[in-house]
Order: C-alpha cells, then sequence, then structure tokens
C-alpha cells in the first residue's frame, strides 16, 4: 500500500481537484482505497491532466471535486471524466455542465467543438452484477430475467419462457433497464442539436446494450407451407431505441451512443474498449467528420486484447 505522501506525488492533478488538506486529512482511508484502484486513478489523472488543456482548474474543481471525495461516486465519476476526456481530445473546444436551457435547473456534462461541429454529450454509467446481486442459495447464486420485456412480449403476442418457482425472478430484462437510463441521459441533453450519451459500462454484457438499440434477439419458428418442414432462425423484435416506429421516437434526439469499457488485465494493465452506435433515425445525424474523428480514437486507443 503506497503511502498518501507518494500518491499526491503520482497523481498531482487529482490533488490539486479534491485538494491536499481533505487527502491529507483522510490518508488512512485514501492510502487503501486509491492503492486498491491504482490503474483506474492513473487513467483519472491522464484524463484530469488532459481536460485541463482546454477547461480551468476551477472548472474542474467545481465539475468533480464532490464526486471524486466520495466513494461512492467515484467509479462513475472516473467513466464521465474518461468519457469527457475522449470527446475533448478531439475537440477543439471544451465546456462542461452545460446549462440544458433557460427554464429548467439541468445541465449536461460536456459541450465539445469537433471540426466545426458543437456535440452536446451526458455520461451514463451502468454496472449490471445479475445473478450476484441477489440472495445466494447456499454455494451459489442463482435467478432468471427475461431476454424480451414482457410489455412488449405481449404486444407482439409472444408467450413469456415460464421459470422454475424455486428461482428468483427479475421481471425487467437488462435491455429495458438500458433503455431507461438512456431516457434519462436524454433528459439532460438540449432538444436539438448532435446528442451523444457516454455509456460507461462498468459491468455487464455489451449485448444487453445492444438488444436495448436494435431490439431483443427471439427465436422465430417458420413452417413451409408446401413442404411442411419447419425451420428457425433469430430475429430481432422492433422494440429498440434505434428502430423505427414507436419504440424510437422518444431516441429521435440521440444521435449516438460512444460505449466504453475499463477494466484490469491479467497482467496489471488497464484495458480499454469502445463502440461507437450511430442512430439511423436520429434528426440530428452524428456529422461524419466527427464520426470518423471518434472512429481514429477507437482504432487507436482501445486495447488490442478485446478490440469491438
Amino acid at each position: 500500500m503506497m503511502s498518501i505522501k507518494a500518491l499526491m506525488n503520482l497523481l498531482p492533478k487529482f490533488t490539486t481537484i479534491v485538494g491536499e488538506k481533505w487527502l491529507r486529512s483522510n490518508s488512512h482511508a485514501m492510502e487503501k482505497y486509491i492503492s486498491e484502484r491504482l490503474l483506474w486513478f492513473k487513467q483519472l489523472e491522464n484524463d484530469l491532466s488532459l481536460l485541463g488543456k482546454q477547461v480551468s482548474e476551477r472548472d474542474l474543481i467545481l465539475c468533480y471535486r464532490s464526486a471524486l471525495c466520495d466513494c461512492s461516486q467515484v467509479q462513475k465519476a472516473i467513466y464521465e471524466v474518461h468519457g469527457v476526456a475522449i470527446l475533448s481530445s478531439i475537440a477543439t473546444k471544451t465546456e462542461l455542465h452545460v446549462p440544458r436551457d433557460n427554464s429548467s435547473n439541468r445541465n449536461f456534462d460536456v459541450r465539445v467543438n469537433i471540426q466545426g461541429f458543437v456535440i452536446n454529450a451526458e455520461s451514463k454509467t451502468r454496472k449490471d452484477e445479475f445473478p450476484f446481486n441477489l440472495p445466494s442459495s447456499g454455494n451459489f447464486y442463482a435467478g432468471s430475467r427475461p431476454t424480451l420485456d414482457p410489455h412488449d412480449s405481449s404486444d407482439l403476442g409472444i408467450e413469456s419462457t415460464k421459470h422454475a418457482s424455486d428461482i428468483k425472478e427479475i421481471r425487467n430484462p437488462e435491455s429495458t433497464v438500458i433503455r431507461q437510463c438512456l431516457i434519462e441521459g436524454l433528459g439532460q441533453l438540449p432538444r436539438d442539436g448532435c446528442n451523444i450519451i457516454i455509456f460507461g459500462h462498468i459491468e455487464g454484457d455489451r449485448l444487453n446494450l445492444e438488444d436495448a438499440l436494435h431490439g431483443s434477439v427471439v427465436v422465430e419458428v417458420v413452417r413451409n407451407l408446401e413442404t411442411k418442414e419447419y425451420a428457425t432462425r433469430w430475429v430481432r423484435t422492433p422494440t429498440g431505441a434505434f428502430n423505427v416506429g414507436s419504440a424510437g421516437e422518444p431516441f429521435l434526439s440521440l444521435s449516438a451512443i460512444l460505449w466504453t469499457r475499463l477494466l484490469p488485465s491479467f497482467n496489471n494493465e488497464l484495458i480499454r474498449a469502445y463502440k461507437l452506435y450511430l442512430n439511423p433515425n436520429a434528426l440530428h445525424p452524428l456529422p461524419n467528420k466527427v464520426k470518423t474523428a471518434l472512429e481514429h480514437f477507437i482504432k487507436e486507443r482501445s486495447s488490442p486484447e478485446i478490440r469491438v
């Protein structure tokens, strides 16, 4: 475990943002907390330093000190800072915590100018711990949850799968939870302009995000009326945020999603993974120059172990 002095020397920008006085007064707890998460704090230090090229120290303190001094919020804050730093790295101007409009108290995380285009972005995180967030059954964890929202399956005339009575069931599939998360993010963003949600996936399967965007995957049984033979195929239901129709209407102001993932490797390095999802029905599509700049970043910065 590193001493608080060594940590402050290693993380000077972080020290400035949270305050040296606060770190010293909480040295016993923070020495252990930071040392156990040093990979993430090194990433945070790099991201804060990058943001410092376009954002004043005062603004960084105003935006991030409170969250970084709260251990229950640090993980989300690290993902927010990282996502904002990604956009800032390809931008010529960066503004933090921008008021949404004059009629509300809401603000969104960042507004950047990339290749002459103004981009608004809000950071959201998701930590899916299923089934480990359920009560254990002796020496194991068990549970069930649908892949298709019960309301959607009812509307589509699809019979819900029965589950064992002794298995704990979660009614909402992860894709529904993610869509709700995206709706919350859109509530912070302006109604007009190019809007991006930076989706920090702390834990969970990226396929659940794709189900949320493009519709859940189900098995369709097809019968040939002449030969009477049956065949099965995988299809997506029209329930995704990026689908045409009623499912996609609440998301028309969303131009794209930038998926991000940070996780430790076996050789004690931080793996970084990214993927850009474009909304084909967006009212304000992401400009090609911005798309190209983001895709170049993803290609250059993604860890080779899990390029996506």
